[in-house]
This record gives structure tokens, C-alpha cells and sequence, in this order.
């Protein structure tokens, strides 16, 4: 980010070194971390539900787990579940992703979840 603005910070690359400086430094793993940090589905749907505009506008596909979390949340009735529309758009980003879904039992869950998830008919108000 940096970078693209033309903004050096000896300091930052101390903390973050440049990718191919052979440097090692600030490591979080936070990427395999993160399923475990939100092991509650309640948690995702008020994650999800906060972010969703992120979510929406910039195309992120949701991490399988979030998925079946907002997928539980959705069947149980839960509070914290998003709306159908919600929930609809983001599994449509999901299944449009251009990630590669490694496991097929995760893409047919998600085929099957998109085509389960009712649609909702907008009323034109006058």
C-alpha cells in the first residue's frame, strides 16, 4: 500500500519487510487462525452482518466456515442471521469467486446453498 503511494517508512519495513527482501519479520498466520477465533455462528453473523457492505462492494467470498456458520444461523432462525437478501449476494460472490475451490464437497454445499436460500419478492411501493 505503501508502495502505491510512493511512501517509504523505514520503520514500517522494519515491522512488515518487502516482499522478496529475504527479510523475515512480523508474522500473524492470522489467515489459519481465524476459524478458530470465530468458532461461535453468532459471532460470524455479526461479523458479516457488519461488514457486509465490504463484502458486497469489493466481491470478498466468504471462508467456507463463515459459510456454513450464515448457512446454520439461516436454517435455526437465529437472531444473528442475515437477511435473505443478504445472504443470497454473498454466496453468489462466493460461487463466482475466482478462488479455486479445492474440495468439490465444499463447491456442492455451496451450489446446494444458493439454490436453498428463498428468494424474496420486492414489493413496489407507491
Amino acid at each position: 500500500m505503501l508502495r502505491k503511494a510512493n511512501i517509504t517508512s523505514a520503520y514500517f519495513d522494519g515491522l512488515y519487510p518487502p516482499e522478496g527482501s529475504g527479510a523475515t519479520g512480523h508474522e500473524t498466520n492470522a489467515a489459519r487462525s481465524v476459524e478458530d477465533y470465530y468458532k461461535s455462528p453468532q459471532h460470524v453473523g455479526i461479523v458479516v452482518n457488519f461488514f457486509y457492505e465490504d463484502y458486497n462492494l469489493l466481491h470478498i467470498p466468504l471462508p467456507f466456515f463463515a459459510m456454513n456458520a450464515l448457512l446454520e444461523l439461516n436454517r435455526t432462525g437465529d437472531k444473528s442471521r442475515l437477511s435473505p437478501e443478504r445472504l443470497d449476494r454473498l454466496l453468489q460472490i462466493t460461487a463466482n469467486s475466482t478462488r479455486v475451490v479445492e474440495d468439490r464437497q465444499q463447491q456442492s454445499l455451496l451450489n446446494e446453498s444458493v439454490s436453498e436460500i428463498p428468494s424474496v419478492v420486492k414489493e413496489d411501493t407507491p
